[in-house]
C-alpha cells in the first residue's frame, strides 16, 4: 500500500501530458501493452536493462488485466517510477480503468491475492490509475499515447484537463453526455467535448482510409485515417505518433506513411506462438530501433523467483560497471566517512557514498 500511496502522491505533481527527453540518456525505450504477462516484462528488462536515469522508459498503458501477474507488473513499474521519476513514464491505457478491471481479471486477481485488504487496495489502484498521464511527448517531436488521436485532438487543451475526475473513462462525470459511450453524436457541452478527447486518446485505432469515424468495433474512441494523423501531427509540430492498444503478429506495425507506429509488448497474447512482443528504442533525431522477442517455453517454465534472479544478475552487472566507472569518486567519498582511516565502512555509510555519486 505504501508504494501505491507514494505513487499517487508523485503522480499528482505531473501534468496530464508529460514530457520526456533523450538529451541526457541518448535513448528512450517505449513498451506497449503487457496485460499482466510478467515474463514479457522480465525479458525486456533482461535484454534492455533495468530502468535508470541513463536508461529511461515509457510504459504506454494496459499493463493490467487478462494475464495473471498484473499486481507484480504494476509494483515493478510503480517502484521504478518512484526511484526514477524523471526517467520512468507511465501512460494510462483503456484498461487502467476499474470498469475494465471488473470484466477482464484485475479485480479477481486482487481479490484472490489480498483477500483481507482487497477492497482498500482496489480503491487505491483506482486513484492511482486516474492520476496516470494520458500521454507523453518526447523531444517535442514524438507523441506517445495508448490508443491514438482523432480530428478533434488538441494537446494544448488536454494539458489543462483535470484527468483525476475520470475515475472510469467508460463512466464520464455528470454533464458530459446523456447516453452511453456508444452514442457518439455531436456533443455541445464543453464537458462532453473534453470527455470525447480523453476517450479518443485511450480507445482509438488507425485505419487505412482517410477520415475520422466512431470506433463501433470497440464501442469507444474513433477510427482515424492518415489525413487525420498528418493534420494533428503537423498542427502540433510533431513528427511521429507511437501508440499501442492493438495486438500485432510481429509486435509492431507501421501505418499512415510511417507516421504512426503501433507497439505491442505482450507476446503469445492469444495463444502460444500467436504473436511476438516488441519494444522500440527512440534515439535523438527520431531514429528508431525496434526489438522483437517471444517468451519461450523455457522462459515460461522458470519460476518468478528464477526470472527475477536473471534480471537481478543483469542489475548486479550494471552496478559493477558503474562502480568501476566511478572508482575514484567513490574512493573519495568513502575516505570522507572513514574518520579513523581503517579502510573499511559498514553498510550505511557505504550506501550514502554510492548515492552521493549516483
Amino acid at each position: 500500500m505504501e508504494i501505491l500511496l507514494e505513487t499517487r502522491k508523485k503522480l499528482m505533481t505531473i501534468g496530464t501530458i508529460s514530457t520526456a527527453s533523450t538529451d541526457l540518456s541518448g535513448q528512450l525505450t517505449i513498451c506497449g501493452d503487457l496485460h499482466g504477462k510478467l515474463d514479457d516484462l522480465l525479458i525486456i528488462f533482461y535484454k534492455n536493462g533495468l530502468p535508470a536515469s541513463n536508461n529511461p522508459y515509457i510504459f504506454n498503458g494496459d499493463f493490467v488485466d487478462r494475464g495473471p501477474h498484473s499486481v507484480e507488473i504494476s509494483m515493478l513499474l510503480f517502484s521504478s517510477f518512484l526511484l526514477y521519476p524523471n526517467a520512468v513514464f507511465i501512460n494510462r491505457g483503456n484498461h487502467e480503468d476499474y470498469v475494465m478491471n471488473l470484466r477482464y481479471g484485475f479485480v479477481k486477481e486482487i481479490m484472490a491475492k489480498y483477500k483481507k485488504h482487497a477492497t482498500q487496495l482496489l480503491r487505491l489502484y483506482q486513484e492511482v490509475f486516474s492520476w496516470l498521464p494520458l500521454g507523453t511527448i518526447v523531444d517535442k517531436r514524438v507523441l506517445c499515447c495508448h490508443g491514438g488521436i482523432s480530428s478533434d485532438t488538441n494537446l494544448n487543451f488536454l494539458k489543462k484537463v483535470d484527468r483525476h475526475k475520470y475515475i472510469s473513462i467508460l463512466r464520464p462525470p455528470p454533464g458530459c453526455v446523456d447516453d452511453n459511450i456508444l452514442n457518439r453524436g455531436e456533443m455541445d457541452s464543453e464537458a462532453g467535448k473534453e470527455w470525447k478527447q480523453v476517450v479518443d486518446l485511450l480507445w482509438s485505432d488507425p485505419k487505412m482510409q482517410n477520415g475520422c469515424e466512431p470506433n463501433t468495433f470497440r464501442g469507444g474512441g474513433c477510427f482515424y485515417g492518415p489525413d487525420v494523423s498528418s493534420s494533428v501531427l503537423e498542427r502540433h509540430k510533431l513528427d511521429l505518433l507511437i501508440r499501442s492498444h492493438e495486438c500485432k503478429s510481429d509486435g509492431y506495425e507501421w501505418t499512415h506513411d510511417r507516421r504512426v507506429l503501433t507497439i505491442f509488448s505482450a507476446s503469445n497474447y492469444y495463444e502460444k506462438g500467436s504473436n511476438k512482443g516488441a519494444y522500440v528504442k527512440l534515439l535523438p533525431g527520431v531514429k528508431l530501433q525496434i526489438v522483437q522477442f517471444m517468451a519461450s517455453k523455457t522462459q515460461r517454465r522458470l519460476t518468478i523467483r528464477e526470472s527475477v534472479g536473471n534480471v537481478a544478475m543483469t542489475a548486479m552487472h550494471e552496478l559493477r560497471e558503474r562502480i568501476i566507472g566511478h572508482k575514484e569518486d567513490l574512493l573519495r567519498e568513502c575516505r570522507a566517512y572513514d574518520h579513523r582511516k581503517t579502510g573499511r565502512l559498514n553498510a550505511s555509510p557505504s550506501g550514502r557514498c554510492i548515492v552521493a555519486i549516483r
